[in-house]
This record gives structure tokens, sequence and C-alpha cells, in this order.
């Protein structure tokens, strides 16, 4: 029975021995970039809390801030925001990397309402962010060309995130 062993063992040698055979080093290419993936708002973060919500916007009134926290996985992307009020866009700017996925800064918007402009009207309207991780045109995200390691190029799809709020502004005076 050893020698059975000894022979299976050896048979098994065998079938494991052979010759390497050179790699073709066109195999081994650089590894394109990776494809790009989309931001988000942190919704748990944003101000105000509430979607729907009042406010007294008449003269003396203290201002509003909408903001929204961001994060993106793509640490090297700029984040671009429009800021819309009844669709017709009222601010517009950008958010640099900060070295990790969440920003250090948020897409803002202050309301003055000593100041004339769409908020300050009473009635109810529609505030909205809208956050991309590449250029807005007209509120559309531009795609962007990558440059690939043999080259060529590639189409990354940009995305764009929004919040809305609810806003319904009385005509009172503040104290």
């Amino acid at each position: 029975m050893r020698a059975g062993a000894l022979g299976a063992a050896a048979l098994g040698a065998v079938l494991y021995v052979g010759c390497l055979l050179p790699q073709d080093d066109t195999i081994l290419e650089d590894i394109p970039p990776p494809v790009n993936q989309p931001p988000a708002i942190l919704e748990s973060e944003v101000q105000p809390s509430s979607r729907a919500f009042t406010v007294d916007g008449g003269v003396g009134c203290p201002n509003l801030l909408f903001s929204a926290p961001l994060e993106d996985p793509d640490i090297q992307d700029i984040l671009y925001f429009d800021y819309y009020v009844d669709t017709a866009q009222v601010e517009q700017g950008t958010v640099p990397p900060s070295g990790n996925a969440f920003r250090t800064e948020a897409a803002s918007y202050t309301v003055d309402f000593s100041d004339a402009g769409p908020l300050q009207s009473p009635g109810m309207h529609v505030v909205e962010v809208l956050v991309a991780d590449g250029p807005l045109v007209n509120g559309v995200p531009v795609p962007r060309m990558v440059l690939l390691p043999d080259g060529g190029t590639r189409v990354d799809t940009t995305y764009a995130v929004s919040y809305v709020w609810l806003m319904t502004v009385t005509g009172g005076p503040c104290p």
C-alpha cells in the first residue's frame, strides 16, 4: 500500500511539472479611470428641515437660509448647483472638493426679505436646488470626456440630483 501511495504522489508531481510561457506585455495595460458616480444631497441635514413650511416675508424679517449638504464618492469632482424659485434661476455656484466624499461646504442660497425678489411676494413658492457633478447649462448637466490610458476618450455621464421645498410666504411684517 505504501508503494501505491508513492506512485500516486509521483504521478501527481509529474502532472504539476510543466514549463512557464512568457506573458505578452500588451495584456498588462493601464487600468482605465473609474466611471463617474452620482453625488447626493444629505436630506437629513438640509435647511430648512421641513419640505413644506410658512414664513413671514415682510419688512424686517430675518434672512432665510436654504442649505443642501452634499456628498460625492468622486472626491476630486467640483459640484455645481443652481437654485430655482418658481422655475426661475436665482442662484448659481460651486462646491469645491474637500478631500473626502462629504463636502465641508453646502450648496446654499440666502433670501434677504429686505431686498426685492421672487420670495418676497406673499403666496406659495417652490424652491428647488439642483446639484450636478459637472457643469449645468440651462439646468442640464453636461457629459464629460475622459482621457483613457491608450490615448482614446470615453464619455462619462454627469449626474444631477435635486431637492424641493414648498414655501408659503405671508405678507406680515416681522417684529
